[in-house]
């Protein structure tokens, strides 16, 4: 999973029992604050300077061949354009040169199922997500079937 909606850049790799076998995550709130908030360019270049780095990390970490992920998961929306595009472009590298299906992600809809990661939630349940500058209600009713009630 690649996710770079907005400042912070992360990588990590989950096995089919979703257990997370090695995970990476940087945001420089030093920089944030000294600019008086996110800059989308500063943030992109930060993703820039590290995804390499936390993909190969990764990587070797898990002891996971590119070639034998199932899928390369990234952040699609909503977020930063010029944030997703960096994760983006990665990710279609990374399916390419791996031969493995790229799964965009909305990054609310992985906020509100993230949870069933750790421990199992029956379906249908509701999520009130507050998260940078989107805010939703929405019901989960599976993992692929992820309805906003409100925004």
């Amino acid at each position: 999973m690649i996710a770079v909606s907005c400042d912070d850049t992360a990588v990590c790799i989950l096995n089919s029992d979703r257990k997370i076998l090695s995970s990476r995550r940087y945001a420089d709130r030093e920089v944030q604050k000294r600019l008086g908030g996110i800059c989308p360019a500063a943030v992109a270049d930060q993703h820039r300077s590290y995804i390499d780095l936390f993909v190969d990390e990764c990587l070797d970490e898990s002891r996971v061949r590119l070639c034998n992920l199932d899928g390369i998961a990234v952040t699609t929306q909503p977020g930063l354009v010029i944030c997703l595009r960096v994760g983006t472009e990665k990710a279609i590298s990374l399916a390419r040169k791996g031969c493995i299906p790229l799964i965009p992600v909305h990054h609310m809809q992985a906020h509100a199922t993230v949870a069933t990661l750790m421990t199992e939630i029956p379906y249908p349940y509701v999520s009130v997500l507050i998260s940078g500058g989107h805010s939703i209600i929405a019901v989960t009713n599976g993992p692929d079937d992820f309805e906003v009630l409100l925004t």
